[in-house]
């Protein structure tokens, strides 16, 4: 127990150092140093993205996913 308090100070700590001047300009250092990196993690590895492509057939078209249903579709729905 001790090990995870310890573990979430340190976290707290360094969050609060890297975060603790930010205001509204402030712009992520990983995004400046490795876009690609920081698009995939901003994105959260396109984990949603995929699970609506291959389980409810939904397709995004830009910002909107389209509400067409796929093979997510059980038989006799309206």
């Amino acid at each position: 127990m001790f090990l995870s308090v310890a573990a979430a100070g340190v976290g707290f700590y360094m969050a609060g150092r890297a975060y603790g001047k930010a205001d509204k300009g402030y712009t992520e250092p990983i995004a400046t140093a490795a876009p690609p990196v920081y698009n995939t993690l901003l994105n959260k590895y396109y984990v949603d993205e995929g699970y609506d492509l291959v389980f409810t057939g939904r397709r995004k078209s830009g910002d909107v996913r389209s509400r067409r249903v796929g093979c997510g579709r059980s038989v006799g729905m309206a």
